[in-house]
């Protein structure tokens, strides 16, 4: 297969050459130059074809030889994916007294993170009464797995994978957004968490987290799609989605905004 700088210089030598031996073909009265032409002309033409198809072949080849190490690089990347999305909607749905969004653009915006964390209790238990981890915890946690797990995705893919994918995943887990996450659930202070993410996490500096989910999200439903032409639908773990559902209102862990009587 051939590099672009190689194959730049062929493709200029080979236009060159026709291009001269189309001129001797045309343009000259002597007909031994207008049968060199002609045969020149034919003969760097048939090289061309030939190295055309032989390195579209040899790509093809490398392409069919790269399907399983994308594979691999899509599994890692949408099991993150899907992780994270997962967590944001169950804390939107436990929340929010709102109906939940119904796609992952409009989930990850500013106004359904400032929603979030403006009506979440965060001394309400994460899962159910009974269960002791409240979502301070919960919070805590799932920001070291998500760091943990990031880091060790992009050390192994690093060189490998779409620079797309590659540098979304950078930019969620060296989010400015979860370091003061992770700040404020190490302080436990309620009153301090409310009054900060209502003003900083109201989002006008940290744009930059919901461009990247989107974009992770869009790659891994576009490798999906790629990757399904190749793997059976149960070879393949499929990408979290938004679905209109139906939920209990008012949620289970929302705070009591309503101003006292």
């Amino acid at each position: 297969m051939l590099n672009k700088p190689i194959r730049f210089w062929i493709v200029l030598g080979l236009s060159m050459v026709l291009f001269v031996s189309w001129c001797l073909w045309h343009y000259t009265k002597d007909l031994n130059a207008q049968a060199f032409g002609l045969n020149l002309f034919t003969e760097i033409l048939g090289v061309g074809i030939s190295v055309v198809l032989i390195d579209q072949l040899l790509r093809r080849l490398e392409a069919e030889k790269r399907i399983p190490q994308r594979r691999a690089q899509y599994d890692d990347f949408v099991l993150f994916h899907n992780r994270l999305v997962t967590f944001w909607t169950k804390v939107y749905t436990d929340a929010v007294p709102k109906e939940n969004p119904t796609s992952i653009g409009s989930l990850f915006t500013p106004t359904a993170f400032d929603d979030m964390v403006r009506h979440l209790d965060f001394d309400a238990p994460a899962w159910n009464q009974g269960h002791p981890t409240t979502w301070w915890t919960y919070f805590i946690d799932n920001l070291s797995e998500w760091r943990q797990t990031g880091d060790k995705i992009l050390d192994r893919h690093a060189g490998h994978v779409d620079p797309v994918a590659f540098s979304a995943l950078h930019a969620i887990v060296e989010s400015p957004y979860h370091a003061l996450l992770r700040t404020m659930c190490d302080l436990h202070a309620v009153a301090t968490f409310a009054h900060v993410s209502t003003n900083v996490s109201g989002h006008a500096i940290f744009p930059d987290y919901f461009k990247a989910v989107n974009a992770l999200h869009k790659w891994c439903t576009a490798e999906y799609a790629f990757l399904r032409s190749h793997y059976s639908d149960h070879e393949l773990r499929g990408v979290t989605v938004m679905y209109p559902t139906a939920k209990r209102l008012p949620p289970r862990c929302a705070l009591d905004l309503r101003p006292s009587a």
